[in-house]
Parts: structure tokens; sequence; C-alpha cells
């Protein structure tokens, strides 16, 4: 929670949707495809055992456009399985042993974004945040190179580094990238989309941690109205955004109009962080 200039405290940080916990990092390159199989058999055994392809069946996937590639598939099923039922140590094996494999396809397959955003939120996710921007940055990198600089799924990946900043207190360059995200999802999706209110409400946090109290204004006003009709008054995002525009109402010295916002909510008790896209791509063969 960071406090503003005027002394009052908004509530901040960043909403991660992935489903990962905190857990202890792993080196990436440490013969990760033995290490990812040692962790099925060492958490709680309910995973099944690794299923050998034929080889013919493997010989003929490599004919095909885009490669089908059955390791990562297996691993990607099983991260996703291990995060639903919270082996987060597994999830954490599992992905970075998709992306073992995903290095060795083109820089232009979608697959290898979707591993690097899912490892980049782990290392978010334990508070490994130097680690979680290096994968983040290449998925960005991906991302422009299949679908340009101008892509709703760019856009998504820009507004994830963003959160990462934004956790780091580089706040001056977590603005820069929102501003960009929420250009792109204006431009995209139309300015009443659900996303463009996440977009603005991120921005106006950002504007908020910085003193620049004005603009938050604008920004907060500007999310309010979409994020109530995309998620519901009583929603806990919709309520801790009223809250930050009371506060920066109050910092502003408009009591008043601070009160009356105050009053129209109860408090959550919800400190909501910025909010990311998380997976930011849907991976099709």
């Amino acid at each position: 929670m960071i406090s503003t200039q005027a002394g009052t405290k908004m509530q901040t940080g960043w909403g991660q949707t992935s489903q990962v916990e905190a857990m202890q990092a792993m080196e990436t390159k440490d013969d990760f495809g033995n290490a990812a199989r040692r962790t099925m058999y060492s958490n709680s055994g309910s995973f099944h055992k690794f299923e050998s392809i034929p080889q013919t069946k493997a010989m003929e996937a490599q004919k095909v456009m885009p490669v089908v590639n059955f390791d990562w598939e297996h691993y990607k099923g099983e991260a996703e399985t291990a995060a639903k039922y919270g082996n987060s140590k597994k999830a954490e094996a599992m992905w970075l042993a998709s992306l073992e494999v995903a290095e060795r396809f083109s820089n232009k397959d979608p697959r290898l974004a979707y591993s690097l955003d899912n490892v980049a939120s782990i290392f978010a996710a334990t508070g490994n945040l130097g680690r979680a921007e290096v994968y983040c940055k290449r998925a960005l990198e991906v991302s422009e190179e299949i679908y340009g600089k101008t892509h709703l799924k760019t856009a998504n990946c820009i507004n994830n580094l963003a959160g990462i900043y934004y956790n780091q207190r580089r706040f001056s360059e977590a603005e820069s990238l929102c501003v960009s995200v929420l250009t792109t999802y204006n431009k995209l999706l139309g300015p009443d989309h659900a996303d463009v209110g996440m977009a603005a409400n991120n921005l106006a946090m950002l504007y908020h941690a910085q003193g620049k109290y004005g603009l938050a204004e604008l920004l907060y006003e500007r999310a309010l109205p979409i994020r109530k009709k995309s998620l519901g008054k009583a929603h806990p995002v919709v309520t801790a955004l009223m809250e930050n525009y009371a506060n920066v109402l109050s910092q502003m010295g408009r009591h008043e109009k601070s009160q009356a916002v105050r009053s129209d909510l109860k408090s959550s008790g919800v400190w909501h962080l910025f909010e990311s896209r998380v997976p930011l791509f849907q991976v099709t063969a």
C-alpha cells in the first residue's frame, strides 16, 4: 500500500489473475525436463505418469504447421490442472518445462508467448519481479513479432509489464505503458468496453500514486461507470475504485464531493491490486 503525497492512503498493488501461489523460484535451464518429472512424482501423487508418444505419430506431427508438440501440450495441461487444484510447486515446474520445449519453436509461435507469459506470472506471484520482468518482456517481443505493435494481444502484454513496474514502484515507466494500453483498448474495443474501464482505473491509480490528482480524478471518473456496468456496484473492484476516487477528491480539498462518494459505498476491506490479463493468448493449433 502506497502513501500519497497528502498522507491519505490509496488502495494499490497488482491484481494477479493467475492461480499460482507464492513459491520458491527455480532455475530455468537446470536440465529442466528431468526436474519437471521429479516434481510430478514429489507432490500429491495424484497426477498420472508421462505416457510415451508413438514415434510414428510424432514423426507425422512434424510434417504439419503449426508443428504439433505433444510434450508441450502435456506440460501445459499438467500446469493448468496443478494450478486449478492448488499444487503450485508442480504448476511452476510444468510451465517452466513447457517453456523449455517452446524455446525450440519459431519466434512467431503463439505457444512460446503463452509459456513465457505464464512463467512471468509465476515469478510475479512469488515476488521475484526482476525475473518476471525478463520473461514478460520476452513475451511482449514475441507478441509484437506475431501480431504487431498495435494488436490487442500485444496491448494485453504491455499491461502485464506495466503491472510489474507498478509493483516495483517504477511509476513513470508504468504510466507510459498504461497510456499506450488505454489508447489501444479504446481504439480496438470501443470507449465503453469493460477492458477500457480496467485500463482507465489502472492509469488513474498510477497518476494517484504520483500525486497527479487532477489526472487521477479524470481517469477514475472515466473508469467508474464502465466498471459499475460490467461488474456491478457491489463488486469489490468497484468498491475499491470508489474508495480511491474519494481519497483523491479529499486530497484535492473537495471534501463535500468526497464524502458524497463515501456515503454511496461500504468499505470492502479489499486492497485491490492493479489488474493484469493472464493468460494473454489463446493457443490454437
